[in-house]
């Protein structure tokens, strides 16, 4: 067709001695990195630019990743250029993008695939002053080589340019996926989920798994979770939205335990091991049917080669095989062959969780042929446990995909800490053992969870899943904000990470583990109200740490630019403040009472706790308050930005419990002001049973 680019253009004497990444040549930090590329000093300039695809009859994928290369490149150049996609008119003198798919292999990721260098999604691209190509096996490759186009460019408006470049690149890990649950608290709206999408697709994720308990609408059970699932019509168009962008879709059900939602209806409580509880009991003839049809519905909504059919957690399966005098290995073993062959009849590939198989290990080597066990391991541990967690499996040949998690679910905020070192040490076994995917997974155990500010972890995920060489962790928030956000914005959002990162670990520190249950618990018990003493600095770091996020953050909502994630963090920096503050203020107020004693001057008593403590503003227990009302606000906000409103109230609810405390506690402290004459009662039985 029309504006080829002839092969000497590309033939490239960029005289550079040796590979050097973006980063060390002053470009910008490529996430992920390409396995190979090297800059030379000239730049094509993107105002202008044509994309062309070669050959007469291009692909809808490869129209696709062109039209979307025209619209980012376009976005780039702001008001001052145009990139014209490959239909409209252009001069013959226009400088192009050529993208020149040079075999038929698949769209999607399939079974057995290949990584490394031979992968279908290996890519080149090749910049020179006068035009570029992108050249791919297939159409992933291709629309990966768009995405990396796109973070090549440098500028802004008329002066944006792509530099000078040679790039090989390709895939470590065959397959680099997502898990969210849909299931256990928020349910999010269609839109997030196309948002997650476009934002996974940055980075070069493949797969998407659909987490669904009971999720997904299924025909003959139309009551079941009716106020909070998806429609087949709505899963089918997340399918196409995530396919244009090259990623599978995979069903992600629990066909073991996690079931309460089915079991909690009359008609299927006795079903379970335990009435209305959570798992399958044995050997009800009612169960196989059941399996059939759900596992059938499934297989003909989902396109995937995949299915996952959960299988972890089953709390009760010894009680329950000792009930029947089986093994509880042997039955677990059982009941997954049957799922398996149920999901290899309607011609799917099986995967399964692995933390029962690494409880029974004599089952591994007994596992149907095919199916790949994802070993999933949350927090970070010492890299010799990796080993002999993954040996079983490697010995007897089973396949293995490894499991990581935005450790968010009890936190205020994302652990980023723990989270980005907990995949580094996954992707290192993963790259040891031979593993064939690298997989993030998102939860929503706790209805005060959101998870936009989770969306680094899962970057970083699928940064680590692509490149061979470990993340740069340490310049890895910015280099994700200059990936994401406009210049001038950046640096906020940099900023705003790494602060809010500090933020949580100190809270963890001064506090306990789990940050969540900080914000609610009782401040004044002792044993609470002692380690805030020791801890009294870093609470206030903590506090430190929150002004700087929450100063970033409100100058890039103000900005207007990505306005869901930063109503999130804001919130979650909102929280942080706030538990660091109640420990701070609960300490004080303890001193209070031992500096005062329990026969204290009146007057001297009735200025300290009046003034400091009780008065309806500007005091310890009315700062809680405005505090708490700004922060159910916001966070009221920022789950309407992600999620459907189920649930919602009941997250809104413990903040409204947590202000009634409060209030019921000033009230208490006023009352005692008017009660001096008799002494000043023991700070615990005013605070007792509040929390």
């Amino acid at each position: 067709m029309g504006h080829r680019i002839s092969s000497p253009l590309f033939v490239f004497s960029l005289g550079l001695a040796g590979l050097v990444s973006g980063a060390a040549a002053g470009h910008n930090a490529l996430l992920p990195a390409p396995q190979e590329v090297r800059y030379g000093a000239g730049k094509l300039p993107v105002p202008g630019l044509v994309i062309r695809i070669d050959g007469p009859s291009p692909s809808a994928e490869d129209l696709f990743a062109a039209r979307e290369l025209a619209a980012w490149l376009t976005e780039a150049c702001g008001s001052r250029g145009r990139v014209t996609g490959i239909h409209a008119d252009a001069p013959s003198s226009a400088p192009v993008i050529l993208l020149r798919r040079t075999g038929d292999a698949a769209a999607l990721p399939g079974p057995d695939e290949p990584a490394g260098p031979a992968s279908r999604e290996s890519y080149e691209v090749r910049i020179t002053a006068q035009g570029a190509m992108a050249t791919a096996r297939s159409s992933a490759g291709l629309y990966y080589a768009a995405q990396t186009i796109r973070q090549l460019v440098e500028g802004r408006g008329a002066a944006a340019s792509l530099p000078e470049a040679e790039v090989r690149d390709w895939p470590a890990f065959a397959y680099r996926g997502y898990m969210m649950d849909f299931s256990h608290a928020q349910l999010p709206t269609p839109g997030e989920v196309r948002s997650q999408l476009d934002f996974l697709a940055r980075f070069k994720t493949n797969q998407y798994l659909f987490y669904s308990e009971a999720s997904v609408e299924l025909e003959g059970y139309p009551t079941l979770m009716a106020e909070a699932r998806y429609s087949q019509a709505e899963v089918r168009a997340i399918i196409e939205y995530a396919r244009e962008r090259h990623i599978d879709v995979i069903p992600n059900l629990e066909l073991y335990g996690h079931l309460h939602d089915l079991f909690r209806m009359e008609r299927f409580a006795d079903l379970a091991v335990i009435p209305h509880g959570g798992e399958f009991k044995g050997e009800d003839p009612r169960i196989g049917p059941l399996l059939e049809d759900w596992i059938g519905q499934i297989a003909r909504l989902f396109p995937s080669p995949f299915f996952h059919m959960g299988f972890d957690e089953t709390w009760l399966i010894k009680s329950e095989a000792a009930k029947i005098g089986a093994d509880p290995a042997d039955l677990y073993l059982k009941r997954l062959k049957q799922v398996a062959g149920i999901i290899e009849r309607n011609g799917k590939r099986p995967l399964a969780y692995a933390d029962m198989m690494e409880k029974f290990p004599k089952i591994i080597g007994e596992l149907p042929p095919g199916l790949t066990a994802f070993v999933w391991h949350y927090f970070p541990l010492e890299p010799s446990l990796y080993d002999r967690i993954l040996e079983p499996f490697v010995r007897s040949r089973v396949p293995v995909s490894l499991l990581s998690a935005v450790i968010n679910w009890s936190w205020l905020v994302t652990d980023y800490d723990r989270s980005f070192r907990n995949i580094d040490l996954l992707a290192a076994a993963g790259r040891k053992h031979g593993a064939l995917g690298l997989y993030q997974s998102g939860w929503t155990d706790d209805t005060q969870t959101l998870t936009r500010p989770g969306r680094p972890a899962l970057a970083y995920a699928s940064v680590a899943g692509w490149q061979l060489d470990p993340v740069d962790r340490n310049a890895f928030f910015g280099a994700y904000a200059a990936r994401l956000y406009p210049p001038e914005i950046a640096g906020e959002a940099a900023g705003a990470f790494e602060a809010l990162a500090r933020a949580e670990t100190s809270l963890q520190e001064a506090t306990s583990n789990e940050t969540i249950a900080v914000f609610f618990e009782d401040p004044f018990a002792a044993p609470v109200l002692a380690k805030s003493d020791a801890q009294r600095q870093v609470l206030s770091d903590t506090r430190l740490a929150c002004d700087e996020a929450l100063a970033h953050i409100l100058k890039a909502e103000a900005a207007g630019v990505d306005p869901a994630t930063f109503k999130s963090l804001e919130a979650c920096a909102r929280m942080i403040d706030f538990a660091a503050l109640k420990h701070i203020y609960a300490r004080e107020i303890a001193d209070f009472w031992q500096e005062l004693g329990p026969k204290p001057d009146k007057s001297a008593a009735s200025n300290l706790i009046h003034n400091e403590v009780s008065f309806k503003y500007h005091t310890r227990t009315s700062d809680m308050m405005d505090a708490l009302s700004v922060i159910k606000d916001r966070f009221r906000e920022a789950w309407l930005a992600e999620f459907v409103p189920f649930r919602l109230n009941i997250a809104l609810a413990k903040f409204d419990v947590e202000l009634a405390v409060w209030w019921k506690l000033q009230r208490r402290f006023q009352d005692t002001v008017k009660k001096l004459d008799t002494g000043l009662p023991p700070l615990e039985t005013l605070t007792q049973g509040l929390w």
